[in-house]
């Protein structure tokens, strides 16, 4: 470098003193973190290229990745060098332009002289992205770094969402219960997003942490390291980006916490303390009220049927599993469905159409479905009343043989 006063190269790491210390022939200065690789310490006659020099100082903010920066003046960097003083080759130049020149006018001038004799002129904040992107891309370990940060990131987000899903697959049978009371998926959507979100800041703050003791580890070791702004902005949005898309993958574990899970969860009670095998017939499920779409499972339950105004039919295609309580370890199965706008459920017990009147004749799906047409274009509540009514005028007073139960959803 220019030993100079008014020198531009490393004034800010290199003192004045120190500067004037490199006037002395064969004088070096090298960081004090690298001494040890050296093997040198101040004062001392190492050989360069067969040169003896001696080593006059020591600063910090020098150390580089691979090798060793070594600091020493023009003159002696010429004797050092294998082509001897007459090597004039420089890597670059620094300039300092008057007070009040305009940097890109002399940045263009100077670039159009030379486009002819082999050189190109950058601004300050130029040069930096340049030597940014040669590390970046040009060497191994900058391409190593951003390998390492893409595996990183992919497998922070592969971790995270199976974290998520594996809880959320955990608690399937909780999230079940929650729908069977009526909870919405959208509503448990948003604790599994909610989920991701804490996750992703409570590991935000762990890689704050991290990144200060790397930070201070780094100084104890007089590595230089730059942080800025915007970088670590965009690392805290990767950070929470990858959390909160883990966080949209575990959503579909959510499919599991279908009504299945809590029929397993009742059989397996039910089943527990029943000497004598007494069993329960259930039909749950649940509705996407925006949708129209479902979930349901039969317990050795009848079908229902879907009502519209084109006519009443039995909603085909869902799996009949057996009844609950009869031995525990069973499985059981949901079955999807979907409703049209206007369509109306119907749930009922099999004591609607084995009811019976004075002569024990039974009412029969026939007369059901029939009421039910009748009533197609009705609210629920009238679909509800003109079954019941039509009952009623069936049996004639004659006592249930077994419990009436209806259920009317009508979607949209």
């Amino acid at each position: 470098i220019d030993t100079s006063a008014d020198g531009l190269m490393f004034t800010r790491v290199l003192p004045a003193s120190l500067r004037a210390r490199l006037e002395q022939p064969d004088s070096i200065v090298v960081d004090v973190a690298d001494m040890d690789k050296l093997g040198v310490v101040l004062g001392d006659r190492p050989r360069i290229n067969g040169h003896a020099v001696e080593v006059v100082g020591t600063l910090t903010g020098l150390r580089t990745l691979g090798g060793v920066n070594i600091l020493t003046s023009l003159e002696t960097a010429g004797r050092i060098q294998p082509g001897g003083l007459a090597d004039e080759r420089v890597a670059y130049y620094v300039v300092r332009l008057r007070d009040g020149a305009n940097a890109l006018d002399a940045q263009r001038r100077l670039n159009a002289q030379g486009r002819e004799h082999g050189f190109q002129v950058w601004t300050r904040d130029e040069f930096a992205k340049v030597v940014t992107r040669y590390w970046l891309f040009d060497t191994g370990a900058g391409l190593a770094v951003l390998f390492l940060s893409v595996v990183v990131s992919l497998t922070g987000a592969v971790i995270t969402s199976q974290t998520l899903m594996g809880a959320v697959a955990g608690s399937a049978s909780e999230y079940a219960a929650l729908q069977a009371l009526g909870i919405g998926m959208a509503a448990l959507r948003r604790v599994v997003i909610e989920q991701a979100a804490w996750i992703g800041a409570s590991g935000l703050l762990l890689g704050i942490a991290g990144a200060a003791a790397a930070l201070w580890m780094a100084s104890r070791n007089d590595v230089p390291i730059a942080v800025e702004a915007l970088p670590s902005l965009a690392c805290a949005l990767l950070v929470l980006g990858i959390s909160m898309t883990s966080g949209w993958a575990a959503v579909r574990a959510l499919r599991q916490a279908d009504p299945a899970s809590l029929l397993r969860l009742a059989n397996d009670d039910l089943a527990a303390e029943n000497p004598d095998m007494t069993f329960v017939t259930a039909a749950l499920g649940v509705i996407d009220s925006e949708t129209g779409e479902g979930s349901m499972a039969l317990a050795g339950h009848d079908a229902p049927y879907i009502l519209s105004a084109a006519g009443v039919r039995v909603a085909e295609g869902l799996a009949i599993n057996p009844a609950l309580g009869v031995m525990d370890g069973l499985s059981y199965s949901a079955t999807g469905f979907t409703l049209a706008p206007g369509e109306s459920l119907i749930l009922y017990t099999d004591g609607i159409p084995e009811a019976e009147d004075a002569g024990h004749h039974f009412y029969g799906r026939t007369r059901f479905e029939a009421a039910l047409m009748a009533h197609c274009a009705d609210e629920p509540a009238a679909v509800r009343a003109g079954v019941l009514n039509s009952l009623a005028g069936f049996t004639q007073g004659a006592l249930p043989a077994d419990d009436v139960t209806l259920l009317v959803l009508r979607f949209g």
